[in-house]
C-alpha cells in the first residue's frame, strides 16, 4: 500500500449544512470491505476515505463467534479507529463494529446494531454514530445442496453467508 498523502482541511458553505470539510483524509481499518459502504456518505461532506487492511480485525472478535470479542462493541470500534490512525499515519480514524442479537424482542426479532466511531487522533475527541434495527436472517439446516441453492437464489445477491457443519 502506498503512503497516504496528508491534506489540510478547508471549509466552505454546503447546500445541506453551513459548513463542510474538504480534502480531509480519514482512515478506516477494515477486513470486510466496509469502505465501499461508508465512503459515499463521507464524500458527500468532503471526507476522503483511506482504507487499510494492514491488521486482521477478526482477531478482535467475529460476529459469527469463531473468535470471541473481548471488548465491548464501543471499545472495539475505538480500538479499530486508533489502529487506523497508527497504521496510516493520518490524524483521523474511523472504527466500525456490528453486533447481532438482543434488541427489543430477543428471540423473536433478529436485531442488528452498528457503531461507527470517528476519532481525532490529535485531540482524542470522538464522535459515535449508532444505528439499530431488525435484520432479515434465516437459518437453513440441510444436507441437500439443492435446498441450500434454492434458498440462496431467493436472497439478495450481495448477502453474506455463514456455513457451519452439523
Amino acid at each position: 500500500m502506498s503512503e497516504p498523502k496528508k491534506c489540510a482541511a478547508t471549509t466552505e458553505p454546503h447546500e445541506h449544512s453551513s459548513l463542510v470539510l474538504k480534502n480531509l483524509q480519514v482512515a478506516l481499518l477494515t477486513k470486510h470491505y466496509k469502505a465501499g459502504l461508508i465512503a459515499p456518505a463521507l464524500q458527500s461532506i468532503g471526507f476522503d476515505l483511506i482504507s487499510t487492511d494492514a491488521f486482521d480485525t477478526d482477531t478482535l472478535g467475529t460476529f459469527a463467534g469463531e473468535v470471541t470479542r473481548q471488548l465491548s462493541p464501543l471499545d472495539c470500534a475505538r480500538a479499530k479507529a486508533k489502529l487506523a490512525v497508527s497504521l496510516t499515519g493520518l490524524s483521523i480514524g474511523l472504527g466500525s463494529e456490528g453486533s447481532f442479537g438482543g434488541g427489543p424482542m430477543p428471540g423473536l426479532v433478529n436485531w442488528d446494531e452498528e457503531l461507527l466511531l470517528y476519532l481525532d487522533g490529535h485531540s482524542g475527541q470522538e464522535i459515535v454514530a449508532f444505528a439499530a434495527g431488525p435484520v432479515p436472517l434465516a437459518v437453513v439446516a440441510s444436507d441437500d445442496l439443492g435446498i441450500l441453492q434454492a434458498h440462496m437464489t431467493e436472497q439478495d445477491l450481495q448477502q453474506g453467508w455463514i456455513f457451519t457443519p452439523r
